[in-house]
């Protein structure tokens, strides 16, 4: 079972204690972490990784909600690049946080790959730069395996609407996918069915962005 490891409420004192426990007695294969909130937390993470290697860790570089509040102050961004991301099996960021990881704007698919790299040197295995938040009728992510060298495309059709979570729900579920045994490739494309399904059963909740329904997987 895949553990969520987020920093947003709570010392990071508390963080480092919750997650040690966790890790020493569920031990755990698979580690996601998303919004850090400081460079404490962040810091507070590593050592608890560094004490006790998680095997597979997905890191969900979560800057800022999708209303532009900061999740991640710049102490924590700059901690979680030198400190975090050299520990990730997979770092999933979207658009613009893979700009803001590799220090360039992209524009096209393959500036995306480029970013990819560029965050790859970090020292993680793999990088998934999603597109989400991109133009067009498909939302295309990218993959690039730093171990082999390999680029991956996942497409899936672009649903309109406002949606709270998408990129949460897709790292969580790659995570939990990982945790079970499946390879990175199989694991992203299962992923990314699930977060498509969800999106089409998405309800509004009041006046706020539509809520994903989380629906298990039928061949489960």
């Amino acid at each position: 079972v895949p553990v969520i490891a987020s920093g947003g409420a709570g010392t990071a004192r508390h963080v480092a204690d919750a997650l040690a426990t966790v890790v020493a007695d569920l031990k755990p294969a698979a580690i996601k972490t998303g919004m850090l909130a400081t460079d404490s937390v962040v810091d507070a993470v590593v050592s608890v990784l560094g004490a006790a290697p998680i095997p597979l860790l997905v890191v969900d570089p979560v800057r800022r909600s999708s209303s532009g509040a900061v999740l991640l102050d710049d102490g924590g961004w700059r901690a979680l690049g030198e400190r975090l991301v050299p520990l990730a099996t997979l770092v999933t960021p979207n658009r613009a946080e893979a700009e803001e990881l590799a220090a360039m704007a992209i524009s096209t698919e393959d500036d995306a790959v480029r970013a990819a790299r560029r965050i790859a040197e970090r020292g993680c295995k793999a990088v998934l730069v999603k597109g989400g938040h991109g133009p067009g009728a498909q939302a295309t992510d990218l993959l690039f395996d730093a171990v082999t060298g390999r680029v991956e495309r996942f497409e899936a059709p672009r649903v309109p609407g406002d949606f709270h979570g998408t990129g949460c729900v897709l790292s969580a579920a790659i995570t939990a996918l990982l945790a079970r045994g499946l390879s990175l490739v199989d694991a992203v494309a299962r992923a990314k069915e699930h977060v498509s399904r969800a999106l089409a059963t998405a309800e509004p909740l009041g006046r706020g962005r539509r809520i994903l329904r989380i629906q298990p997987d039928a061949t489960d």
